[in-house]
């Protein structure tokens, strides 16, 4: 035992991260060894199923990636490494904020059903099973259903937003996997090898998923993601669409969008709507819910 971790600390102080990975140390004592020598390069945090809740939170994780706990743990420590504030934070200052900012789950059952409402629990996207799915476009109309849910109390606005943000961020990572699996049943795993998770690395895209038709023309997809199950015929349903949205929606000849529907459950079903721009105004209603307002001080 003594040799293989002076074997480990040998390993990380040359920062050989195979060496380190392949060091016969259990996990856990391996990461409290590797932090107590150097606490500047890891993180001081042991449990994988933390390390997977805060990539899942911080969207640094590229969902269906198969990572050891060495690759998790560098990869919290190269984003705090990378970002303007948090390089100049130490291990201990990132570990609170992690924390703080993603409270874990607890694993109490008696505590977990308690704060049950407080919790979005989602099956990992690649332990889901999307289906395409396609429905008929009607034309507005003011005598249309709307699903119309009544809340009595008060509202936790910022819980809301909360939820609706990780919702969001569950169909995203679904149609992500959904449109590499696409390619690769179609025999074009070069393409699928180029997907790519805009919505991660570029928040002013107009887009989320970077994609590809079969004969690689790329193809640009906007996610919009619900809990609920499809509606039925002539029900209607309502989402936000971003200016920004709305224009490359417009201005980009393959741009889609694609609607998730029961995005918390292991069978989400996604409409694929192509162009759907050209479906105003007869089929798509905007109506305007913001402004951006400007004040010049004299």
């Amino acid at each position: 035992m003594l040799n293989e971790i002076s074997t480990l600390l040998s390993a990380a102080e040359k920062n050989d991260m195979e060496l380190v990975k392949s060091a016969s140390v259990s996990p856990m004592f391996k990461g409290k060894i590797l932090f107590l020598y150097f606490p500047k390069t890891f993180i001081n945090i042991y449990s994988e199923r933390l390390i997977d809740h805060f990539l899942f939170n911080l969207r640094i994780n590229q969902p269906g990636d198969e990572l050891d706990l060495i690759s998790k743990r560098d990869l919290l420590i190269s984003f705090k490494n990378s970002d303007a504030v948090m390089k100049d934070w130490s291990t201990y200052e990132f570990h609170d904020f992690l924390h703080w900012a993603w409270p874990p789950p607890p694993r109490d059952s008696k505590v977990a059903g308690i704060l049950r409402d407080y919790i979005v629990d989602l099956p990992l996207p690649e332990q889901t099973s999307p289906e395409f799915i396609s429905l008929d476009t009607g034309k507005v109309s003011g005598k249309s259903k709307e699903s119309t849910i009544v809340k009595t109390g008060v509202v936790d606005f910022e819980q809301k937003n909360k939820r609706a943000k990780i919702i969001g961020n569950q169909g995203e990572d679904i149609v992500f996997l959904a449109e590499k699996m696409e390619l690769r049943r179609n025999g074009r795993n070069d393409l699928a090898q180029k997907v790519e998770a805009k919505c991660k690395s570029d928040d002013g895209a107009g887009f989320d998923i970077l994609s590809y038709e079969l004969d690689g023309t790329p193809k640009q997809i906007e996610v919009k993601s619900t809990s609920s199950n499809p509606p039925g015929s002539s029900a209607s349903f309502r989402f936000f669409l971003s200016a920004n949205e709305h224009e490359k929606s417009k201005s980009l000849s393959n741009y889609h969008l694609y609607i998730v529907f029961a995005a918390k459950s292991k069978n989400p079903k996604i409409w694929r709507i192509k162009n759907p721009a050209k479906l105003e105004p007869d089929y798509l209603n905007l109506q305007p819910s913001a402004f951006v307002a400007t004040l010049t001080i004299a």
